[in-house]
């Protein structure tokens, strides 16, 4: 018989490829993306202080304006905010 699978968060039944339940997954992804679109709205980098601009590579991708220019100031700061 297979073992069943328990979220360590609040103990439901998980699939057996996921870390948690479907309702933590979902808790654990609004709460990333609620954080994002805080400091997309500050419009700072959290990690250098520098300004942000969009990734227009995909809706909702945001990067730090440092990321990939010269070789001392790459800062790795990239949020998705949907």
């Amino acid at each position: 018989m297979a073992t069943v699978s328990k979220c360590p968060k609040c103990g439901k039944r998980r699939s057996q490829y996921l870390p948690y339940c479907n309702k933590c997954m979902d808790a654990a992804h609004a709460e990333s993306i609620a954080k994002a679109q805080a400091v997309v709205k500050a419009g700072k980098c959290p990690m250098c202080g520098a300004g942000l601009k969009r990734n227009l590579a995909l809706n909702g991708w945001w990067q730090c304006e440092t990321l990939g220019i010269g070789r001392e100031n790459k800062c790795p700061f990239q949020c998705f905010t949907a």
